[in-house]
C-alpha cells in the first residue's frame, strides 16, 4: 500500500509532509502508512489521502472496499 501511495507522491512531486497536512493527519501517522507499519487505515484517512493524491481507495487500498 505505502508503494503506490509513494509512487502517487512522486509522480506529482509533492512533499510527505504537505500531503499529511492535507489529509489533516500527523507525519508520524503518515509515515507508518508508508512504511506498512500501519497496513488498513481507517477508511476516513484512506478517503482523504485518496483525494489529496486525487485518485481513489481502490487505487491504494483496493481490498478495503471489496
Amino acid at each position: 500500500m505505502g508503494t503506490k501511495i509513494a509512487v502517487k507522491i512522486a509522480e506529482k512531486g509533492l512533499k510527505k509532509g504537505f500531503v499529511a497536512n492535507k489529509a489533516g493527519i500527523s507525519l508520524s501517522a503518515f509515515s507508518k502508512i508508508l512504511s506498512g507499519e500501519t497496513k488498513e487505515p481507517k477508511l476516513k484517512v484512506a478517503i482523504k489521502l485518496a483525494r489529496v493524491l486525487e485518485t481513489s481507495v481502490e487505487e491504494l487500498w483496493g481490498h478495503l472496499v471489496e
